[in-house]
């Protein structure tokens, strides 16, 4: 019938031609040996061997990921303190923006190939994930609920029953941006190399509940943790034979961005960190304040910074950094509106974000808008006190990140500020009052470029 319709019209049919470089692509499981790590307590050292992967095949990052089961292990709970259930994150909406998932779990990863060259390495990785929420789409951060995230429907973090096995596939690209990015990875980049998750400390990672659901206690000192049944999956492109053939003929570039996370001890409520730099090009530098307090990755509050302000919008302390004799910005952060505006502008990676259509088959604007608004950033709120009501300011949703941007461009990617006559970048923080009560921690992007030469792998900063 469609046939009669078609030439009825004058109209003919044929199979447009197809651009694609790729032959097949198939997701391959890849069974990890030692797939089984009992109680665990922290410290431990989880193994991600990358073994048996064809050199003919290029890998989708964003799309891989490793599968496991976690258990969580304690006494058999039998009162009602007892720890019964557990959690990434505090379920309220306070906590909504901190980016827990079961990534809390990993203190740190370190990527070594198999020529010892260390392609990545994420300190801190459990406590940087904060950033994140200012990069991905609410989409993305509601599919995060499946590694523990929190559900923005829901306003809520799902909570798991100790004693019990609970199924998780990690995305790689929460361990590290070298898996976030559209390219496809050269397979003998990854080929006998060796990922390795260090441990985080129960109580450091997770929220324990006792059998009403709702209060929380600390885990008790023999609790663990046992991973099983892991597993590393990965999404292989084979592409046509003379495509593949010219490709390995020649010298491959591979660009990638890795993080530099440090932690710094405050000493004073103003004062200079200075960060020592082994890379040639950076994105931005960001910004963490930890308070002591419950949750275990959350931010600190505006207002818990610093004194109060004559400023519904204040900032207790002002900000900028410092590199090759340039300031960034060009002038001292003091408010939080501004503060805002540059976090949003150094950790928002997506094309022209304030027009509209600018590119509707979506290319280069990903929609990327972020999750975090300004009144998740800072917002007030108005308690009444007697007969009186006050109007606090300064309160966040457990996600506020200081950035700033470095890029020479927002609208051309690697690019970054060129550093090789500087080996320090330094950030001036003044009237941090409350600096005894928090601990920072730092995060520089850079750039790497990962070459290929036959057989020869050179990983250049």
């Amino acid at each position: 019938m469609s046939q009669d319709i078609l030439h009825l019209n004058h109209l003919t049919y044929a199979t447009p031609e197809s651009l694609l470089c790729s032959k097949k692509t198939t997701r391959t499981r890849y069974p990890i040996y030692s797939e089984r790590y009992d109680n665990c307590i922290g410290g431990e050292v989880l193994q991600i061997p990358f073994e048996n992967i064809p050199d003919c095949c290029y890998i989708d990052g964003s799309k891989s990921s490793i599968s496991l089961k976690i258990n969580v292990n304690v006494p058999t709970p039998t009162a009602a303190d007892d720890v019964y259930f557990w959690s990434t994150e505090n379920s309220d909406p306070v906590y909504a923006n901190t980016g827990a998932t079961i990534v809390n779990l990993i203190k740190s990863a370190v990527h070594q190939l198999d020529n010892n060259d260390i392609l990545y390495r994420e300190n801190f990785l459990y406590m940087m994930q904060t950033i994140r929420e200012y990069s991905q789409s609410f989409e993305r951060k509601r599919v995060l609920t499946e590694v523990g995230g929190y559900g923005t429907n829901e306003n809520k973090y799902n909570q798991y029953g100790v004693n019990k096995n609970t199924s998780f596939n990690i995305p790689l690209y929460l361990l590290s941006p070298f898996w976030n990015t559209a390219s496809l990875i050269p397979s003998k980049i990854l080929k006998n190399s060796k990922l390795s998750l260090v441990v985080n400390k129960l109580n450091e990672s997770l929220i324990a509940y006792q059998r009403d659901s709702v209060t929380t206690r600390s885990f008790p000192a023999d609790a663990s943790i046992t991973f099983s049944e892991m597993s590393l999956n990965l999404y292989q492109t084979e592409l046509y034979d003379e495509l593949d053939k010219s490709i390995k003929n020649q010298i491959i570039h591979f660009p990638y961005y890795s993080n530099n996370n440090d932690i710094h001890l405050l000493t004073s409520s103003s004062f200079m960190i200075n960060i020592p730099l082994q890379a040639s090009n950076l994105a931005y530098v960001a910004l963490k304040f930890k308070p002591n307090g419950d949750s275990p990755i959350e931010s600190a509050e505006i207002k818990d910074l610093g004194d109060v302000k004559p400023d519904n919008n204040y900032l207790p302390i002002k900000l900028q950094a410092r590199i090759n004799g340039m300031i960034f910005p060009g002038f001292p952060i003091n408010d939080s509106v501004q503060a805002y505006i540059e976090s949003i502008n150094a950790l928002q990676t997506i094309s022209y974000p304030n027009a509209q259509n600018v590119d509707e088959m979506k290319v280069e604007n990903k929609l990327m808008g972020g999750t975090i608004s300004y009144y998740q950033f800072c917002n007030s709120q108005i308690e009444q006190v007697g007969q009186a009501y006050k109007l606090t300011s300064g309160f966040s949703s457990g996600g506020v990140i200081f950035a700033i941007n470095l890029q020479k461009s927002n609208n051309v990617s690697l690019t970054g500020l060129e550093v090789n006559a500087s080996r320090n970048l330094t950030i001036e923080i003044e009237g941090l009052d409350n600096y005894d009560n928090l601990t920072l921690f730092s995060q520089v992007r850079y750039m790497n470029v990962a070459t290929i030469d036959k057989d020869k792998i050179v990983i250049m900063k």
